[in-house]
């Protein structure tokens, strides 16, 4: 009995001693978990925190270093993730994952220019040829393998293992990504006579792909669509939007609009999985936004997808009633230019970034691009710059970026610089090619630490005319020719000054883009009046009256007589940027010598009460420099309910009993619309509107009161200007009807020749007698002499 006891007491002890070591275990998955949550939202900081602390429950637990290296590649920290990594070896040296990651991080370390490069370039080789010999379908281990091949430049070498790679792992879209990227990186790097040799001889799809692209570098665009058209086929390894995105380029670069828009919505319209919708990303990352971004990552289905791409281009349009959205097709011509002039696929690397100190802190749509610079990146947002600097002259740099006491005394040495300002918004872009940087990489730098820099752009105001100003303050005193000022902190105040602008500008930038119109562009003033009336089906009529100036057409053509052809059209978008209506005109405007000639008309459409985005463009089909839009939210209310409504006011030059049928006609009354809002104070103001649902007396009467209320939009100043402002009304008539009808139309004639020019607000508000219920409607009118 008493050795039973001892050894039920043996094996309490050894449940009393497990159990912590399994309860340590069991809490640092949990805080592993959390910490793998906080890296996945960029909480870098809050990650390293909870990582470390299940390393200090449980400093033998393995997937707690894992995420420490995971951590330290996202920082990109590489020297500190094959740190963490050659820890983790030494708890098991048979992890897959551990020597992957030592592969990655040994690699990147490979970039820079060490004497050690050599050694990191073999220990990447070593760890990824272990993980092979074990497992080739482990993660994607033959494309990272690929990059270190990208890197020594043999591209042959890395193209066969990432097509094996998106041959063994069709699931992997990080690496069919990578293997597009691959094939252009050699493309950019290759002559591209010696690449057709090559290509010719490789028998995948993949490099007749690349053949078209090699044809279409070359100007051989006619060929290049061709090749490109034979690959659409169901077997094609990758989606065919892959193929759309060449293509695409191929007409812009033809100059054919029209094709690019048939080419890319039909992208869109057959995206049929996450891979489709990634090359499209690809195209399209350049110029998102964050809340785009943040989106995208959360999408799912091939419907979400396309949903949100033509959303995406809906929004950017500024003329959508046309067939072709023009910002579209600027993207791919601006595309075009980044490829020529801005392509860089080389390392950015801390010791050829100008922003050492981390003082900008880019947003994460920066971080998206791989295949141009920075000055690439922001063409491609906002197109050319209305400005543009450079600093040809200076001494070479003979100091180190790291020198910040230079820095701030602005006596850093000359670097290759440009800068850019465009003034809608003002935004100023500085770019430099850092010490350590070579070729066509340059970099969005915080300041210009040299002086002869600052002094060029002194003509674009501050900060730089200040910090010239303290500069020279400062080179007097040094040479006795003022007294001493205390200059150092001013100085100092005035480099984080011009940080704090730089990095405004960039966030600013880097999150949005923008339509530029061609130089020579004639702006078209368009007048839009949206009038809302009782429709059928219980959705609201909305008649879209608008006025085209006549005097442009006649300043752009040159004409003095006749009629020339223009474009008119309007687009209805919901609130998510849905395209729901577009409708186009043909008009032929008629050249006449009054300035103040106007061609007025409108578009009916038929919608449910809701907010929505409304378009209206025209432009002259004689000289494409003479174009104009204008867009408004519209807030179309619901007339269909029971109770007493009215529709909108539509002001109109005329209005008489119809004597025939005209577009213009409406319940009898031919109605000449005045969109422009603007009546001289020697000619009546005509106004129609429509009343619904007036409450009828027990013999079918209906009784209402009508008024007519004009006030000043801004108060007249009392006498001497004493005691505010008098927003009394400067006119105001009242009348009262019967009528048998609960629905009807109301007009007026209104008489303001004893009202002062300027501008007034009109209230017309109506109060049924019957039910007691009223309601009104406002609209902005300009008088004039």
């Amino acid at each position: 009995m008493r050795r039973v006891i001892c050894r039920s007491w043996k094996a309490l002890l050894g449940g009393l001693l497990l159990f912590p070591v399994s309860l340590y275990a069991q809490s640092a998955a949990q805080l592993v978990d959390e910490g793998d949550d906080w890296l996945a939202r960029g909480a870098y900081q809050e990650a390293e925190e909870t990582y470390r602390e299940a390393l200090e429950l449980d400093a033998t637990y393995l997937p707690a270093y894992l995420g420490m290296i995971r951590l330290a590649m996202a920082r990109e920290n590489w020297h500190e993730a094959s740190d963490w990594a050659g820890r983790a070896l030494k708890i098991d040296s048979s992890s897959l994952a551990v020597h992957y990651f030592l592969g990655i991080s040994e690699r990147e370390r490979a970039q820079y220019q060490t004497p050690f490069q050599f050694t990191h370039r073999r220990e990447s080789r070593k760890h990824f040829e272990w993980v092979l010999a074990r497992d080739s379908l482990y993660r994607d281990v033959l494309y990272q393998y690929a990059l270190l091949y990208r890197q020594d430049g043999d591209y042959p070498r890395a193209i066969t293992l990432a097509e094996a790679q998106v041959r063994l792992r069709p699931d992997l879209e990080e690496a069919a990504i990578g293997l597009f990227r691959i094939y252009q990186s050699y493309l950019n790097h290759t002559d591209l006579d010696t690449a057709g040799r090559w290509l010719a001889q490789h028998p995948t799809d993949y490099a007749r792909f690349f053949e078209a692209e090699r044809l279409r570098r070359l100007g051989r665009l006619r060929e290049a669509d061709a090749a490109l058209r034979a690959l659409e086929r169901p077997d094609f390894p990758w989606p065919l939007q892959a193929i759309a995105l060449i293509r695409a380029r191929v007409w812009a670069a033809l100059d054919r609009p029209d094709s690019v828009q048939a080419i890319i919505d039909r992208a869109i319209r057959t995206i049929n999985g996450p891979l489709a919708a990634r090359f499209l990303f690809e195209d399209f990352k350049y110029i998102f936004n964050l809340q785009e971004l943040e989106t995208y990552r959360r999408l799912q289905t091939p419907e979400e997808y396309r949903a949100f791409f033509q959303a995406f281009w809906e929004r950017r349009d500024p003329m959508p009633g046309r067939p072709v959205n023009v910002r579209l097709v600027e993207h791919y011509r601006r595309l075009l230019v980044a490829e020529r002039d801005y392509a860089y696929d080389g390392p950015r690397l801390w010791h050829n970034n100008p922003d050492k100190f981390g003082e900008l802190n880019l947003p994460p749509t920066y971080h998206l691009n791989h295949e141009f610079n920075d000055k690439g990146l922001i063409y491609i947002r906002h197109g050319p710059p209305d400005d543009r600097i450079v600093t040809v002259r200076g001494e070479a740099n003979t100091f180190r970026s790291g020198s910040l006491w230079r820095e701030r005394e602005f006596g850093m040495g000359w670097v290759p610089n440009e800068s850019w300002r465009y003034y809608r918004p003002r935004m100023d872009f500085h770019f430099v090619i850092d010490e350590g940087a070579t070729g066509n990489n340059w970099r969005l730098t915080p300041v210009l630490a040299n002086a002869q820099m600052i002094a060029d752009r002194e003509i674009w105001g501050p900060p730089y005319s200040r910090i010239m100003s303290t500069l020279r303050t400062k080179w007097e005193v040094e040479a006795g020719l003022r007294p001493f000022q205390p200059t150092t902190l001013e100085l100092f105040e005035l480099r984080e000054e011009m940080a704090a602008e730089s990095r405004a500008a960039y966030t600013q930038g880097l999150t949005s883009d923008q339509h530029r119109w061609p130089a020579d562009l004639v702006p078209l003033p368009l007048e839009v009046l949206p009038v809302a009336f009782r429709g059928d089906s219980g959705r609201t009529e909305v008649n879209v009256y608008y006025a085209l100036p006549a005097a442009p057409f006649r300043e752009v053509t040159g004409r003095r007589s006749g009629y020339t052809p223009a474009e008119v059209g309007f687009a209805v978008h919901d609130a998510a940027w849905h395209p729901l209506v577009a409708q186009v005109q043909q008009r032929t405007i008629p050249i006449l010598p009054d300035p103040t000639a106007a061609i007025n008309d409108f578009m009916a459409v038929a919608l449910a009460p809701g907010t929505y985005r409304l378009t209206l463009h025209g432009r002259s089909l004689e000289a494409e420099r003479l174009q104009g839009s204008v867009q408004i939210e519209l807030e179309v209310p619901d007339l269909s309910g029971p109770g007493l409504q009215m529709s909108d006011l539509l002001p109109a030059w005329r209005m008489e009993p119809a004597s025939g049928a005209s577009r213009f006609v409406r319940n009898g009354w031919h109605l000449w619309p005045n969109p422009l809002r603007r009546f001289s104070v020697r000619q009546p103001v005509y106004l129609y509107f429509e009343i619904y649902g007036l409450t009828p007396d027990t013999q079918g009467r209906t009784r209402y009161t009508t008024e007519y209320i004009l006030r000043p939009t801004k108060p007249r100043k009392k006498f001497l200007g004493l005691f505010g402002g008098d927003d009394r009304p400067v006119l105001r008539l009242k009348s009262t009807h019967e009528d048998t009808r609960t629905d009807l139309d109301e007009h007026a004639e209104l008489d303001v020749s004893r009202v002062d020019p300027g501008d007034y607000v009109l209230e017309v508000r109506i109060t049924d007698e019957r039910s007691g219920a009223t309601v009104s409607r406002t609209l902005a009118l300009t008088l004039t002499e």
